[in-house]
């Protein structure tokens, strides 16, 4: 940050491991995050970068920066794993991100970071229209999304693995809906 003072540049901090130490400072000094997510469900294989960090740090970063005012956004681990971008990002809600903050991160907020807010980010008159249409939260792993637009134009979700779904689902016999019996186990 004092180099970039120095010279005259704006730093964008990418990855952010220890942001949330210094979360105040970069709020202070308007450094926005790029907060690089791990790709795994579980903090047995997303342990902090220090042994003496709180367990949940990886996850609980996140609300350490929205709530001292620090503009941050999600990145993923690379793009193969940035389809599990939206639902790692509601994990973070578990360690205090709010739902609005976790959406903001993955939209108008990494927008604004990447320089690009004025054409995207948001819905608004005179944007690229670029949005889903879900069943459900977009940060839920059982939510489905039903359309896609990019630019305003609807994109197929048609791919490889739908069309193989299809074909296979044809070869299953009707399926019939069978009540599950519970056991109950007494201690």
């Amino acid at each position: 940050v004092e180099f970039a003072e120095q010279h005259g540049l704006k730093p964008i901090l990418s990855g952010g491991a220890e942001a949330g130490k210094v979360a105040e400072f970069l709020a202070q000094k308007k450094v926005p995050v790029i907060y690089t997510l791990p790709m795994d469900n579980s903090l047995g294989s997303s342990a902090p970068r220090n042994e003496y960090d709180p367990y949940d740090t990886v996850f609980a970063t996140p609300a350490l920066l929205a709530r001292a005012g620090v503009n941050f956004c999600f990145a993923s681990a690379g793009a193969p794993l940035s389809k599990n971008l939206p639902t790692q990002a509601g994990i973070t809600c578990a360690y205090g991100l709010t739902r609005e903050a976790a959406l903001k991160a993955l939209t108008v907020q990494a927008a604004q970071i990447l320089g690009v807010s004025d054409t995207m980010g948001s819905l608004e008159m005179g944007k690229t229209a670029s949005f889903i249409v879900t069943d459900g939260d977009p940060m839920e792993i059982t939510t489905h999304i039903h359309n896609l637009f990019i630019a305003g134009k609807p994109v197929s979700l048609e791919n490889k693995h739908t069309r193989l779904y299809q074909t296979y689902l044809q070869r299953l016999p009707a399926l019939k809906t069978t009540s599950r019996k519970t056991a109950s186990i007494n201690r």
